[in-house]
């Protein structure tokens, strides 16, 4: 029996994994699945639960990993408190699992030309979520390390890194704050991590971009990627940029032009560690 005092979202997201991925009722699922979509009135929420439609009719043979990630999102529901990504479902695709997301992951990979500047580097992803974009640079990195806040994400991350069986993913829970690496990387993912909306980052814009210098390796890359202009405005962005040319040579700047909305319109940047 659901607790009358859980939120609505998490009374919802309970047993759904059971019922779509154990006991595999295809019709149910898609009268579960439209009578969300249509009474759901936040649009990003509206595009997760479609998402999740989409990927369900197409798993086929992936159905374990498909339930063992539903069962994750379930505990994520009931137990995560702070900002949800994915609104409910995923933040990032990943196609090979049949895996869609709020954020196209080979879109961003192939705009901002990421496996020229990773392959056969090591490499270091700041606020990796669920790791998808690392497991997607996998097969051609050295490796490839990766932490989030969200230890839900992580579960998520691991579980289709071992699936898929790229040992040269390493991801764990973190904040960037309390994390200790030894390691020195070839290559620094800071994708919108500099600040966040879920309000988690302490650092201040000089103190994170003085870690991320001292993880990266001389004449090693920071690859950088801005907020959406909605979140970060173009005088934040360029206070932003102050503070990180103290510690790295910007060698390449342009603005996405992604379809996407939450991707268009963001700033990316190949810098090196000066």
């Amino acid at each position: 029996m659901s607790n009358p005092e859980q939120p609505r979202a998490t009374q919802k997201a309970q047993g759904l994994a059971d019922l779509l991925y154990r006991k595999w009722q295809p019709i149910k699922a898609l009268s579960i699945f439209l009578r969300m979509f249509y009474r759901e009135k936040d649009e990003e929420k509206r595009s997760s639960i479609l998402n999740r439609l989409c990927d369900y009719f197409q798993i086929r043979k992936q159905l374990p990993l498909h339930y063992e990630i539903a069962k994750i999102l379930e505990e994520q529901a009931q137990h995560y408190s702070s900002y949800d990504y994915g609104k409910g479902y995923l933040y990032q695709s990943f196609p090979p699992a049949h895996l869609r997301g709020l954020r196209n992951t080979e879109t961003r990979i192939a705009e901002m030309q990421l496996r020229s500047y990773v392959s056969g580097k090591m490499v270091f992803d700041i606020g990796t979520n669920t790791g998808f974009l690392a497991c997607s640079l996998a097969p051609i990195c050295s490796s490839i390390t990766g932490f989030d806040i969200n230890p839900y994400c992580i579960q998520i991350g691991n579980a289709v890194a071992k699936y898929f069986g790229y040992t040269n993913v390493r991801l764990f829970t973190g904040r960037f704050e309390e994390v200790q690496e030894k390691a020195t990387y070839e290559v620094i993912l800071s994708f919108a991590n500099h600040s966040t909306y879920d309000h988690n980052t302490q650092h201040t814009l000089e103190e994170y971009f003085q870690k991320c210098a001292a993880y990266c390796a001389d004449h090693g890359l920071l690859l950088f990627e801005s907020h959406f202009p909605g979140y970060e405005s173009e005088d934040q962005l360029e206070k932003v940029f102050q503070i990180l040319q103290t510690y790295f040579q910007v060698t390449k700047r342009f603005r996405l032009q992604s379809k996407t909305s939450g991707d268009r319109g963001r700033t990316f940047a190949v810098c090196t560690k000066k």
